[in-house]
């Protein structure tokens, strides 16, 4: 035997042999003598230096969803490590892959919501050099899903699995697609299959799955094809999740998923303004998302408040806005033609927002590399002072100077040559 003691079944039987009451998720099936087996299975593989985990088999359809968490329980530790899978994948990668679906995918589904369970764990209360050790009732389900947690609302769950498994999907580490490049769709789709909200419920800080992926850095193993690929599923649930705020601190400005995806670097900027400007819910089951919609800022205001990512560059971030830019002139066309105006539509596509502010003041706040592109579609803005500030454009961007780089020094003497007058009408 190993050093590494194996966990008593004693941990997860009651003095008739049977499992406690906390954990009787336990079916029939797992009797004492599959329970034996299965213990000495363990043993027997330590002994004859079997360097896999049975966890390593988790995704098999003979390991039920009651011999999944005896297995976790045994070992938690192998879910996560490469030693234990093919090709240095880790048995949770394999599972995540989608390319290892067998058997009851309702059940494979639940199976692999304990798997993430049993990762987030160890991630938060990992001790180096120690083993991972689970509490007893680690599997006890604190309550169903909650279908009402909204922003702000705590829930009384503390583990959401399916923003975990977007995050583990969208991580840097993760190497689920040495078994193919686009095989976690089928994930998506079964835990889709399984729970029909999977994707549409907020978490205990008021996110949904999508702010999961877009609220960190696009640097994932999935290439751009794969990145397009997740957020056009995600949206493809309920579009209005393109106008939903992420959760987080009440004090600090929460972000749209299209802002966030242009600080954050992915490639989906148009996607999302699609699906928002669609606002076509495809479920009946998301009335928390309607609720929680945000259609008074305009999405070119969105895009341009706060910094783009270093993925873009300047040329890049100009392309992005002159897509934005067409994209609205085109939609806002369509809307005139019509005899009767969506109101929420039409303020996606205005060039003010409702307080006033122009989109060349946001870029400037934001020292945008835009502005010639933003003054050429509507001249007058120059003109325009900051309704909160009372600045004009060329001040607002003397505001936001620091370094005051050769490019900087460049469009502020731009914006003074453009409207000079400015200088003389400003009240001090």
């Amino acid at each position: 035997r190993t050093s590494r003691q194996l966990r008593p079944l004693a941990l997860d039987l009651n003095s008739n042999g049977k499992m406690n009451a906390a954990d009787d998720s336990y079916d029939d099936d797992v009797g004492e003598v599959v329970r034996l087996i299965m213990h000495k299975t363990i043993l027997a593989r330590r002994s004859n230096n079997i360097g896999w985990s049975m966890v390593a088999f988790l995704g098999h359809p003979h390991v039920n969803v009651a011999h999944a968490k005896l297995l976790l329980y045994n070992n938690p530790d192998a879910l996560i490590d490469p030693a234990h899978g093919a090709f240095g994948v880790s048995p949770l990668d394999r599972m995540a892959s989608g390319y290892f679906i067998h058997g009851d995918p309702i059940e494979w589904a639940e199976k692999l919501r304990l798997a993430l369970k049993v990762a987030a764990y160890i991630r938060t209360n990992k001790k180096e050099g120690a083993e991972t050790v689970l509490p007893d009732g680690f599997f006890r389900p604190v309550s169903s899903f909650s279908t009402d947690a909204r922003v702000g609302s705590p829930s009384p769950e503390s583990f959401f699995p399916y923003h975990e498994l977007i995050r583990l999907i969208t991580s840097e580490d993760f190497r689920g697609h040495k078994f193919g490049v686009s095989g976690w769709m089928n994930t998506l789709e079964a835990c889709t299959s399984s729970d029909p909200s999977a994707f549409l419920r907020y978490d205990n800080l008021g996110n949904l799955p999508i702010h999961a992926a877009l609220g960190s850095e696009c640097n994932t193993t999935l290439g751009l094809k794969s990145e397009r690929r997740l957020i056009k599923y995600l949206l493809s649930l309920d579009r209005n999740m393109a106008l939903c705020r992420e959760g987080g601190n009440v004090n600090v400005e929460r972000r749209l998923p299209l802002r966030m995806s242009i600080e954050n670097g992915w490639p989906v900027y148009d996607l999302i303004i699609d699906a928002a400007l669609s606002r076509t819910s495809l479920r009946r089951n998301s009335r928390d998302i309607t609720e929680n919609m945000c259609n008074s800022t305009p999405l070119l205001h969105d895009a341009l408040m706060g910094p783009y990512h270093q993925m873009f560059g300047i040329h890049g971030a100009r392309q992005l806005i002159k897509k934005i830019m067409a994209k609205m002139t085109q939609v806002l066309r369509q809307l005139q033609e019509q005899e009767r105006i969506d109101a929420a539509k039409f303020n996606l596509v205005q060039s003010v927002d409702s307080d006033g502010r122009t989109a060349l003041h946001v870029a400037l706040q934001h020292k945008w590399p835009v502005y010639d592109m933003l003054i050429k579609a509507t001249p007058t803005s120059l003109e325009n002072q900051d309704p909160s500030s009372r600045l004009y454009p060329f001040q607002t961007l003397a505001v936001a100077l620091k370094d005051d780089t050769p490019l900087e020094t460049s469009m502020l003497y731009d914006l003074i040559r453009g409207n000079p007058l400015c200088i003389d009408q400003h009240e001090n």
